[in-house]
Formats: C-alpha cells, structure tokens, sequence
C-alpha cells in the first residue's frame, strides 16, 4: 500500500470511511464542510487539519461492550458474586479482540455511563422508585 505523502492522511481515511458507510458524526460533518469550504475558497489544503475527528467507539460497540461487562459483574444464578469491573473489562476485551483501553474508555465515556445507568433502573424493576 502507497503511503500518502500529506500528514494528515489517517484522518482523510478515516472521514473517508465514515462516509462511505453513513457513520459520520455531527463533528465529522462539521469537519468536513469547514475542509471543503477552505479549499473553495483557495487556502492551502494542508493547513486545516487542526482538529481531528474523535476515534471513540461508535454506539453500537459502546451499548455492547457496556452490556457484556455489566452482565459479567452480576451475581449468578446460584449466588455466586460476578467478576469486578476491571476483570470484566478485561475479559470483554480479550473476547473483541480490542484493547483494554478502548473497552475502558467506552464504558466510562457518557454514553457508557448513561447506559449502565439505564440497565440498572431496569434491573431494580418498575416500582422499586415508588
């Protein structure tokens, strides 16, 4: 494979790839126009990679990996207390195929948080908020 002389071009395949498969974020899109527009209006291309798009899971992986490690820390069904985060964590991991540090950041990012959250109200039931 050619590596491409701009500096940037792991950030150009990346926005590439998010666009061919309808993956774009609001930031990407941001990005992009702002890039498009630079160029139509004749600045040197090179120059306006200052913000780079986030690499962070997309919410598919992220409600994944949160529901694999939530599922693992529960007690089992003979009262067997469930593995600690970190262990979860770990084992979700080895099980992707990705890094420790990308299945962390998932499920302590916001929309991780806002998840576990979410499983937790629906574990405790319907009427235990009354």
């Amino acid at each position: 494979m050619a590596e491409s002389p701009h500096p940037q071009y792991l950030t150009l395949r990346v926005l590439a790839s998010k666009l061919e498969r309808c993956l774009q974020t609001s930031e990407d899109v941001e990005i992009i126009v702002s890039i498009l527009r630079s160029i139509a209006n004749g600045e040197d291309p090179r120059s306006l990679f200052g913000r780079r798009p986030a690499n962070r899971p997309n919410q598919y992986r992220t409600y994944y990996y949160v529901d694999q490690i939530e599922g693992l820390i529960q007690p089992t069904f003979d009262g067997k207390p469930g593995l600690k985060v970190g262990q979860a964590i770990q084992r979700v991991a080895e099980e992707a195929g990705v890094s420790l540090e990308h299945v962390c950041s998932a499920y302590y990012s916001k929309l991780g948080r806002t998840y576990v959250e979410s499983i937790r109200k629906a574990q405790a039931g319907p009427f235990q908020e009354l």
